[in-house]
């Protein structure tokens, strides 16, 4: 496809940087300053790119066959291509790579979390994943977890499990977003329309200690409002949004809500 950049308005300075665009069929690295496509290499169907340092990786999420790929930033030759990780949620940090990822084409449907060396795409550890599809974040060299029934956190470097718990122990949960970790906070929203209640009751936002895995606090907000974002902690506050266009606050310690506002439309 023909990629269009917007020109700024007058008096406005130029974004520097590159801006990486994946579409069915192609993957473009477009220069912000100049509107320059520096070079687009062929890719079956990119899910959003990860760049660290000189080099960008992407799962290829194709047909019968996705790979997780490795490419040049400055040229976008692939420098690697590996079938052994379908694709999933990539993170990364220094020379290692995780992706959170489900076999769904083979019989008997498999999910891990792997650790993987990102200069070589060599497999370092593997992590079984018995509670299905699980969204990760990552923070000073620990993997946090949240598949629709636990959450846990991994040593990063190894792959060894830290500590793990029942996210079944609430009524009317289904994490289906990613969680987010700031300083000793783990924070994330889980709903329920199908799993484990006949209604659907609206959603859960949740705060644990990040080291150990304990409840802080949890809290509901309506009964029909959900929440298909991920929180946002800063400032010792916990930003949630929910798709009827209110963003709520609550203080992180204690869950206290601050305030909320009505902010015009959707915010998924």
């Amino acid at each position: 496809p023909t990629v269009t950049i917007a020109t700024p308005a007058p008096g406005q300075p130029r974004p520097k940087g590159s801006l990486y665009i994946a579409s069915p069929e192609s993957l473009t690295r477009v220069d912000l300053k100049t509107h320059n496509v520096l070079w687009t290499t062929p890719a079956n169907y990119p899910l959003a790119p990860l760049v660290m340092g000189k080099t960008l990786f992407f799962d290829d999420q194709g047909s019968t066959s996705p790979t997780l790929e490795a490419a040049s930033v400055k040229t976008g030759t692939v420098a690697w291509s590996n079938q052994a990780y379908p694709n999933g949620f990539l993170l990364g940090s220094r020379n290692m790579l995780y992706d959170s990822t489900c076999d769904f084409l083979s019989t008997g449907a498999s999910c891990h979390v792997y650790g993987i060396n990102a200069s070589t795409g060599a497999q370092i550890w593997s992590y079984d994943l018995t509670h299905g599809t699980t969204w990760i974040a990552l923070q000073n060299g620990v993997l946090y977890g949240v598949s629709y029934t636990a959450y846990f956190a991994l040593n990063a470097a190894t792959g060894v499990p830290l500590w793990q718990k029942d996210l079944l122990r609430y009524t009317d949960q289904e994490a289906i977003m990613n969680p987010v970790v700031r300083g000793n906070v783990l924070s994330f929203v889980s709903c329920n329309a199908t799993k484990q209640s006949s209604g659907f009751p609206g959603c859960y936002l949740y705060a644990f200690n990040a080291n150990t895995g304990q409840e802080l606090w949890h809290t509901t907000i309506g009964d029909t409002s959900a929440i298909q974002v991920t929180p946002t902690i800063m400032g010792g506050v916990v930003y949630a949004a929910t798709n009827d266009g209110t963003l709520h606050a609550f203080r992180e310690r204690n869950g206290e809500q601050l305030w909320s506002a009505n902010v015009d439309g959707g915010l998924i």
